[in-house]
């Protein structure tokens, strides 16, 4: 495969478009469409430097008998879905101080332990560069509802979060986790 060329199609505030046009092994020229926070990817050399976006969290309470999730509306799904706390890193922030700061802000909880940082993981495989990293921890305290968001954190139950897994839509990170937590696995 050999890029040819990267034409950047249109920007939104958060967003941009390209249009990433490339040859492959057969000689067919083919363009491949991909949106991305960066507004100043112009190698394959950029992309391939891409540094994490944002982190998740898998947070259980002391006792590991609780889960946290978000329950929250997503505008581009059309209805409500369970997530994890987390958000976007910021500049010079690593994904540590940033979930730190992120459960405080979204939920009012405070990381007490982190038990793994994972590695980086692309997970809008297909139509973005972005990485996330899922952190993995103990937090407590009560959570609350976030400012000016249709957001709701809270504690559940293993029982709760099975119950969920057969009637609720979950984003693809909480799934994943909240299924091994369930099934003895985090």
């Amino acid at each position: 495969m050999k890029l040819d060329s990267i034409e950047r199609k249109g920007d939104g505030k958060f967003l941009h478009r390209y249009d990433l046009h490339y040859t492959n092994d057969e000689g067919v020229p083919y363009t491949y469409e991909m949106v991305s926070r960066d507004g100043g990817i112009d190698s394959l050399e950029h992309l391939s430097g891409h540094r994490p976006d944002a982190v998740v969290m898998a947070l259980t309470d002391r006792e590991n008998e609780h889960f946290v999730l978000i329950h929250e509306f997503r505008l581009e799904l059309g209805h409500r879905i369970y997530g994890l706390p987390g958000g976007l890193i910021d500049p010079g922030e690593t994904p540590e101080e940033c979930a730190e700061r992120e459960l405080r802000e979204e939920t009012g909880l405070k990381l007490v332990e982190l038990k793994e940082v994972l590695p980086a993981a692309a997970c809008a495989v297909g139509l973005s560069e972005e990485q996330t990293v899922c952190v993995i921890g103990v937090a407590e305290g009560e959570p609350h509802p976030m400012q000016g968001e249709d957001t709701q954190a809270r504690w559940y139950t293993r029982e709760e979060v099975r119950r969920f897994h057969e009637t609720a839509p979950f984003g693809s990170w909480a799934l994943i986790c909240s299924w091994m937590w369930v099934n003895g696995k985090l």
